[in-house]
């Protein structure tokens, strides 16, 4: 039976609750929290559009579908250890005011878009966690940073894909992550590290995360795939022993073209794309090749073509 005190809904331990059992709370009214208490079995919609502003899921509880609990006010979610979430597609979508999210260990989570298009801030996840599904914090735009901690199990596609403010993702020993575009888009990244003893297994991974300065890799790091990199102007790598990589996307960043002063070119040089002289004023580029040019005109072209005018030496298109 589900119990409230003090503004709070608490369902005790060992309870087996669904809608029968909570259809007579009141949905216009906002409680302080809904506490699950520890061994509880909790089916779908047993929280049908009720309002809260934490919930609070004590260890070994087993969650079934989604609890339609409304999002208007939630601030914070608590998930204690050895709790198991079962077909909970969409359980969170959308909670436009949570700032919280803290999850204990060895809990499991199967489901797809559990998180989609939170405002989460602070993320915390606990040893063990095993993340299997779609989408579970994707698009989840106000995270600043992604901790990974050891032994996480990860299997799906888009987990942290579209997380445009993230500026770090540290991944910890014992890791597997399995699936495609798990952070890609992340647009903000500037660093990424790796424990020990961590596989990667998918494609496009970390693709178009445009920023990403540094890359460490720990000890007995195997990646595995195609394009997990793609996009991303990396500019240092480091990584321990015994590291494995397959996937050629993962290489240094080399800018096509550095900008050079009106004093510093040949006398005479003009612009092979606008065919004009240069100014003491003119932006100007030289490229790895060894070519110079107006900064604007060469930008037009590589927005078109991928070599140097000149010698068709591979460029990049730098932004």
């Amino acid at each position: 039976m589900a119990l409230i005190h003090n503004n709070s809904i608490y369902i005790p331990s060992n309870s087996v609750i669904g809608p029968l059992q909570t259809r007579t709370f009141n949905k216009s009214n906002t409680y302080d929290y809904i506490i699950v208490g520890n061994n509880s079995i909790v089916s779908k919609y047993s929280f049908d559009n009720i309002q809260t502003k934490k919930i609070v899921i004590h260890k070994e509880c087993n969650i079934s579908g989604s609890l339609n609990i409304s999002g208007l006010k939630c601030i914070e979610i608590e998930i204690h250890n050895n709790t198991s979430f079962i077909d909970v597609n969409y359980l969170f979508t959308l909670y436009k005011t949570l700032i919280s999210v803290k999850i204990h260990e060895k809990v499991e989570i199967y489901g797809d878009y559990i998180f989609l298009h939170c405002s989460v801030t602070n993320l915390h996840i606990g040893t063990g966690i095993k993340l299997f599904g779609n989408g579970t914090f994707n698009k989840c735009a106000n995270l600043i940073d992604i901790v990974i901690p050891d032994g996480a199990s990860i299997c799906g596609n888009l987990t942290f894909a579209d997380c445009i403010k993230v500026k770090s993702i540290s991944i910890g020993n014992n890791v597997t992550i399995i699936g495609d575009n798990i952070f890609s888009n992340c647009t903000s990244v500037e660093s990424i590290s790796f424990g020990n003893n961590v596989t990667v297994v998918g494609n496009k991974m970390f693709s178009n995360c445009t920023n990403i300065e540094s890359i460490s890799f720990g000890d007995n790091v195997t990646i595995n795939g195609t394009d997990n990199f793609e996009n991303c102007k990396i500019q240092t790598i480091t990584t321990g022993a015994n590291f494995q990589n397959t996937d050629k996307s993962l290489c240094i960043y080399q800018r096509s073209y550095e900008r050079v002063q009106f004093a510093d070119i040949p006398e005479g040089t003009e612009c092979a794309i606008s065919m004009g002289s240069f100014t003491i004023d003119s932006l100007i580029v030289k490229t790895i090749c060894g070519h110079y040019f107006n900064e604007n005109s060469l930008l037009t072209w590589l927005n078109q073509n991928n070599t140097c005018p000149m010698c068709r030496h591979q460029l990049n298109y730098n932004v």
